[in-house]
Formats: C-alpha cells, structure tokens, sequence
C-alpha cells in the first residue's frame, strides 16, 4: 500500500507585515507499507506572495506554482521536511491569506506512478476536500470523508487598519473659535490589534489645549494618543480631538491624522 499525507504550517506568530519573508514549513508523512522512491511538492503562490528562487533552493517556478522533487526514499512511517520561504505581498484585501501545498505525483524506483491509497495527487487547485486552516480538517494526516490527506493550507495573521479623520463641526470655524475632529480606526485585517497608537498633525492653524483633550500628549507640533483596547477583525473605534483656530487660510485648515503603531493582542509589533 502507497500512502503520503501532508501537513503545512508557517514560522510567523506575530502579525505579517507587507514586504516580509514568510516561512513555511511542509511535511510528508509515508502512512503506506511501500517506500517511495520520489515524489513532487507543489505549492500554490499566489497574488498575495511572491517567490524568490535565492531564497528557496530545490524548488522551481512557473506560472503561480513552486515545486519540488524528492529523490530521496521515503521509508514506511518516515517523514521528510522541506520548507518554502514566500514574500507576502498585500495587494489583495486581506479577508483570508491562505497559501496550499499538496502532493503532486509519486513514482516507485523504475519511475513508475504510483496510486495513493486514500487520496489523488495532482496539481490541480481547489479540487481536494478538507485543508482549510484553523478548522478540523487542518494539519490531518488520518484518511476521512472530509479532508484529502495529501494536502494542506495555512493560514497568516494580517494586520490592517485604515484610518479615517472627519470634521465635527456643523458651522464654518472661525479664528480663536473651537474645531472638533473624530478619528475612526477600522480594523480591515483578520486578527485583534490593541495600543493602536494614532498622530494628528496640528501644522499652523491650530492650538492645542490638553484641559480639552483627555488622553492626548501634545509634543513638538503633534499630538498623540493610544486605544488600548483589542479592537477585532472588522471592528471600529473612535476619538475626538479639539483644537482651537489660530489661522485663517482656508488651505491651512486642512487636519492629517494616521496611525503610527499597533500591536497584537500578545504584544508583538
């Protein structure tokens, strides 16, 4: 009996940011009673990766797919190793960042292909059940009804917030009077961010006065707050600011704010 299942995880454990080198790591487990003599990896890279064949000897590219071939034998109850190392790349919407690996083919020592005993290897996407991260079909290497053994996908923590700054005013402002903003931080990623650190730049048209502006330090031209609170995926938060007018062109009335720091719910940047 010819039997591989595949498992994939990743190194990161904090939060991924845009340009950084994810490492993920693919192990092939022989569940059969027959060594197999070689058998092929692909990996699926999509938009939200890029591969760079510096960083991943042993493993080709063409056309979205990394593969890798396995000369080695693969014993009865041995497992090999290999790891795929990905630059994530956020030009997607982060809604889920998902990258699959699965086995492909395997061959006995004459090259011929072998039939796997409780799954198809192929490198067709999307046709295998089961494999979707953090569900009970993840990381399974037993045969069942809902996962297809010899593949597997994995999942990344995405930190995405946007940042909004909106007048609260009703009536025109005028010089030495009041102008109001709210700042709304909306969390577009797919975990909790807390000590969401946010700058508003005051330029020349405005004064600040800490007595208006609990929770606000004022320092050199900016101010600064924090919301220490978790907000979750799809969530929002908001704080205002008051400040008072001391300019009366129009152009220098314009407020920026944006978000400068964030960490994960465990403290990691």
């Amino acid at each position: 009996v010819y039997d591989l299942a595949l498992i994939k995880q990743v190194d990161a454990i904090n939060t991924v940011k845009n340009g950084a080198v994810v490492t993920f790591h693919i192990r092939v487990f022989n569940q059969g009673n027959e060594a197999v003599a070689r058998y092929e990896i692909v990996d699926y890279v999509d938009g939200y990766f890029q591969f760079e064949a510096a960083l991943n000897p042993g493993w080709t590219y063409f056309n979205g797919r990394a593969r890798h071939l396995q000369t080695t034998l693969l014993a009865p109850g041995a497992q090999y190793e290999v790891s795929i190392a990905l630059r994530f790349q956020s030009a997607l919407p982060p809604i889920q960042i998902v990258n699959e690996a699965e086995i492909s083919a395997m061959w006995d020592a004459q090259g011929k292909p072998l039939t796997d005993e409780d799954s198809t290897p192929d490198d067709v996407r999307g046709n295998d059940a089961g494999g979707v991260p953090h569900s009970e079909t993840d990381n399974v290497v037993d045969a069942n009804d809902i996962d297809e053994d010899d593949h597997d996908g994995e999942s990344l923590p995405l930190a995405d917030l946007a940042l909004r700054n909106l007048s609260m005013n009703t009536a025109p402002v005028v010089k030495n009077g009041l102008a109001a903003f709210r700042m709304e931080v909306y969390n577009q990623g797919n975990v909790s961010v807390a000590n969401i650190g946010i700058v508003n730049y005051l330029g020349s048209a405005y004064t600040f006065q800490a007595a208006d502006n609990p929770g606000w330090i004022h320092n050199g031209g900016k101010v600064y707050t924090t919301l220490g609170n978790a907000l979750p995926p799809g969530g929002s938060a908001s704080i205002e600011l008051v400040l008072r007018v001391v300019h009366s062109d129009p152009q220098a009335l314009i407020n920026r704010a944006e978000v400068y720091s964030m960490k994960d719910v465990n403290g990691g940047v």
